[in-house]
């Protein structure tokens, strides 16, 4: 595929790849259209040049893994770690297919796991040698509902950069809260974009944080919100 970009290289090893189960191409489509879109929110406002790259990337929820490991294969983070309560044939197959360098899949209900895999993670960003200065990334494409409001708490409480904490994927709605369905209806908008805005608004008051929205293409998901925390880098001493 001499001349092809990294995107058809990598759908190409999808295709090509041996082993299976694979994740439906549906999944494919869905894992590479947010990272394409999550990508471009964290490096707005800093030219090519100055793009993120991460010492860690945590997929939660992450299934079949292929989010994080696009990190990796994109090299904007050197290692990838997937938190989930079971681990699918189709990690394994895709792992094997795509070979990204440094991957590690993580039983664990998120409740459970993401506060000390974060401090774990943290702890292993402070010796890593990245192009820019170590950081952990959080991302969470399925983690949906009152689990978009955990990783959210958990990743700002640590300090890293969660984003995809608002996209959700259909049949995963958030309980509702007090008064937000009928004001919703008054005004004529659905309630799962009434509660991101809420989160954005929550995001965007913590301070250190510069809070973003980006979308994926709606005929791959309906639910095809980002929501997107960057937190700002220490002052220069």
């Amino acid at each position: 595929m001499s001349g092809a970009s990294l995107a058809d290289k990598i759908r190409q090893a999808y295709y090509d790849g041996s082993a299976t189960p694979k994740p439906s191409e549906k999944e494919l489509d869905e894992a590479m259209s947010f990272f394409m879109a999550a990508s471009s929110g964290l490096d707005k406002g800093r030219g090519k040049a100055k793009r993120h790259y991460y010492a860690t990337v945590i997929d939660v929820c992450g299934g079949h893994g292929m989010l994080g490991m696009l990190f990796v294969l994109y090299a904007r983070a050197s290692s990838a770690i997937i938190l989930d309560r079971k681990l699918p044939l189709s990690f394994a197959a895709m792992a094997s297919n795509w070979a990204p360098a440094t991957l590690r899949f993580v039983i664990t209900d998120v409740r459970d796991g993401l506060e000390s895999t974060l401090a774990d993670a943290a702890r292993s960003a402070t010796t890593a040698t990245t192009p820019s200065s170590p950081r952990v990334l959080v991302v969470g494409c399925h983690a949906c509902g009152y689990l978009t409001d955990y990783v959210l708490d958990m990743a700002t409480a640590a300090g890293m950069d969660p984003p995809g904490g608002g996209h959700r994927l259909g049949g995963c709605p958030s309980p509702p809260r007090h008064t937000h369905p009928s004001c919703c209806h008054c005004y004529g908008h659905r309630l799962s974009v009434a509660l991101d805005m809420a989160r954005m608004g929550r995001l965007a008051a913590l301070p250190g944080y510069d809070v973003l929205l980006r979308t994926m293409d709606p005929s791959i998901t309906p639910q095809n919100r980002i929501l997107i925390a960057k937190a700002s880098p220490p002052p220069a001493k």
